[in-house]
């Protein structure tokens, strides 16, 4: 918290990715993001990218090898701020599962999830 007052567990949140197409996870943590344009304003949280240059970066390189064929029509790049580091995803949407369980609780449910995709 900016204040430096006490922190307060709130919840979880289990965030799921429909279409993942692309993930980048590490720099910047928060002391770098002011040097860095695209990151200007934000602070710890998430938020969705629009006019994303990263999305167009990506449907250039593909446009290389399948010129016709339509490429992240749907894409979102949504950005998760975090102390030490950012996560940034492009996927087609998310779902955002709140919950006041504790994480030992809630956790077995998201390995199995895991299980389950990585089974197909």
């Amino acid at each position: 918290m900016k204040d430096g007052g006490p922190s307060q567990v709130v919840g979880n949140a289990v965030v799921e990715f429909g279409q993942c197409h692309a993930t980048r996870f590490g720099y910047p943590n928060d002391e770098a993001m002011a040097g860095i344009p695209r990151f200007d304003g934000l602070s710890y949280g998430a938020c969705e990218v629009s006019n994303s240059s990263w999305i167009e970066e990506i449907r250039q390189l593909n446009k290389k090898s399948f010129p016709d064929a339509p490429y992240l029509v749907n894409a979102k790049h949504f950005v998760f701020v975090f102390h030490d580091s950012t996560f940034e995803c492009v996927a087609d949407g998310l779902n955002v599962d709140f919950n006041h369980e504790l994480w030992e609780q809630l956790w077995p449910r998201v390995y199995q999830k895991l299980l389950r995709y990585a089974a197909g």
